[in-house]
């Protein structure tokens, strides 16, 4: 896949050198999409933070400000709280999700950093950045978050509410964007509310996002892939990396697989706002061979 996402293990990641063919979690006690619930919604704050803390602990979905676009958050380790993310969105099963964090010390209990990895890290955390690392052998996040895989995509959002949540709450928290698969990247509360009231339980008013974008995706594999351009300036993060980068090979790859990395996009493949990451991909893929370098 091309990214929107995450994970590793004997199969091979959905963003990994070469993918084979998709490995999709089977989400056995999948659940319909709720309807009908009374939306909450409050100001950012003290108050707001420990309420969405609560409603993430007891399975709810919280929709919150991060720098880049409002996140559409479960609990990561709730498998039935990571399915409502799915059905309420309309999001394919098969696209991994970003799990958020307060800070590195937190992104490390779930995901393993080598000397590369964390350089990155330490750069550009918090920030719109997303890195995708092979899972810690107790990674609590949710398999059907993960698409089944053994890596998954971590990030430290740059924005005050998004870290009192996660801190207030105390675990990784699964965040696509908050809205309906196919529409537009959510970047004030009211959109969120236009979208998802009556299908998820929170919404807390931080104001506009500063960046309005999704984050860049980055796989931290023997050779650093740039994933999904996004938020973060790929120049600045290869930088940080001394050796050469790439893309993935698409003859080397299933559609299905190649599709799903494109669809990963913190949660949505369309949109007007995102459909360029579309079109770019499409582009590339459509070359026969898709082996150019960026230099370091």
């Amino acid at each position: 896949m091309l990214y929107r996402a995450e994970p590793h293990s004997d199969k091979k990641a959905a963003y990994s050198v070469g993918f084979d063919a998709l490995q999709a979690a089977e989400p056995r006690n999948f659940v319909p999409v709720k309807t009908g619930l009374e939306t909450l919604i409050l100001p950012a704050g003290e108050a707001g933070a420990e309420a969405a803390a609560r409603t993430l602990a007891a399975g709810g979905l919280v929709a919150f400000p991060t720098e880049t676009v409002y996140g559409l958050g479960a609990d990561a380790a709730n498998a039935t709280a990571v399915a409502h993310i799915y059905s309420a969105k309309g999001r394919p099963a098969f696209n991994p999700l970003i799990a958020h964090v307060p800070d590195i010390a937190a992104a490390r209990r779930i995901g393993r950093f080598d000397a590369r990895a964390l350089k990155l890290a330490e750069a550009f955390w918090p920030g719109p950045l997303t890195l995708v690392v092979p899972k810690t052998d107790d990674c609590p996040v949710a398999d059907l978050a993960t698409a089944g895989l053994d890596t998954v995509a971590i990030r430290i959002p740059a924005h005050p509410v998004a870290e009192a949540i996660l801190r207030a709450f105390g675990g990784a928290v699964v965040a696509p964007s908050a809205n309906i698969s196919g529409h537009v990247s959510p970047t004030l509360a009211a959109h969120v509310e236009s979208d998802l009231a009556g299908r998820i339980d929170l919404i807390v008013d931080g104001g506009p996002v500063a960046v309005g974008v999704e984050s860049t995706i980055v796989g931290c594999f023997d050779a650093p892939m740039l994933l999904r351009p996004g938020g973060c300036r790929a120049s600045g993060s290869r930088r940080c990396w001394a050796r050469r980068w790439t893309y993935p090979a698409p003859q080397r790859c299933s559609l299905k697989a190649r599709l799903g990395c494109i669809a990963l996009n913190n949660g949505k493949a369309d949109g007007a706002r995102s459909d360029w990451h579309l079109r770019l991909a499409l582009r590339l893929l459509a070359r026969s061979v898709f082996s150019r370098r960026i230099a370091a």
